[in-house]
This record gives C-alpha cells, sequence and structure tokens, in this order.
C-alpha cells in the first residue's frame, strides 16, 4: 500500500492502491503509474516537474566529462597540481584515471542502493498467505500420491 509518498493527496493515494494488484508480488503499483501521477501533481502544482532519475544522472555524467576534459588541459593541470600540493607527474595521473574513480564509485553507489532496497523492501501480508496456502495443497497433494514429507 502506498502511505509513505507524502506528495500523493490521499486521493492519489487512494486511486493507486486500487489499481495495484497483490497476487504473488508486494503491493505496489507499476512505476510507470506512479511517475504519470506524480508528473500530472507537480504540472498542476507548479506548471513543471522534476527531472527523473536517468535525466539527472546523464546532466551529471555531462558535468563530470565537462570537468574531466577541463581538468585534462595542461595549464588547468599545473593549477590542480598547485592547490592539491602535489607534483604535476602524480596530477597527471589522478587526472587520467578520474573516469576510473568515477565508475568505481558509481558501482558502489549501485550496490549501495542495491542493498538499501534489499533491507528496506516491503512485504506483502496477503501474498504471504497466498503462498502458506500453496504449500498447505501441495503437501496435501503429495500425501495423496504417497509421499512422505517430514
Amino acid at each position: 500500500r502506498i502511505t509513505s509518498l507524502s506528495l500523493f493527496s490521499n486521493k492519489q493515494r487512494e486511486d493507486l492502491n486500487k489499481d495495484a494488484h497483490c497476487h504473488s508480488y508486494p503491493h505496489r503499483p507499476s512505476l510507470i503509474l506512479v511517475v504519470s501521477h506524480q508528473i500530472n501533481h507537480w504540472q498542476r502544482r507548479s506548471g513543471s516537474y522534476r527531472m527523473l532519475r536517468y535525466q539527472l544522472f546523464l546532466s551529471y555524467l555531462i558535468a563530470l566529462c565537462v570537468l574531466w576534459s577541463s581538468a585534462k588541459q595542461p595549464q588547468h593541470k599545473q593549477t590542480i597540481a598547485s592547490f592539491l600540493s602535489i607534483s604535476s607527474s602524480t596530477a597527471d595521473v589522478l587526472i587520467d584515471l578520474a573516469p576510473l574513480w568515477v565508475i568505481i564509485g558509481l558501482a558502489l553507489y549501485g550496490i549501495g542502493s542495491i542493498a538499501l532496497a534489499m533491507l528496506t523492501f516491503a512485504s506483502c501480508p496477503a501474498a504471504l498467505a497466498e503462498l502458506e496456502n500453496d504449500v498447505k495443497e501441495a503437501k496435501v497433494q503429495l500425501t495423496k500420491l504417497g509421499i512422505q514429507l517430514s
């Protein structure tokens, strides 16, 4: 059930919860439904909308590429080396390996995001009850076939 999204009005929450189905998956509406409701809400409220996650990621990526290409220019390498109090050869290595550090940072961010999502994964009591009933029915059917279960 959607209860924690404070950007939705009570009516929007009710509509989303009505549209969500809970079979064997957690009780959540589809992402497209949530995004479309949210964009409509933002457009009505402020006349604009927030960037989606991929748009935000691309804007950061473009900004990092511009900064990196600027830092690769010789006059900026000297400035960076003097600012960090390191030799120019060390600054060259750091600047050349900057994309690698960005990739490592993004990988760690992705792993952290997945771990956080797994730790805060909401369960669906109705799906649990349905699964328990299916297990009981399977045990009864296997017992009828003469298979002993412990």
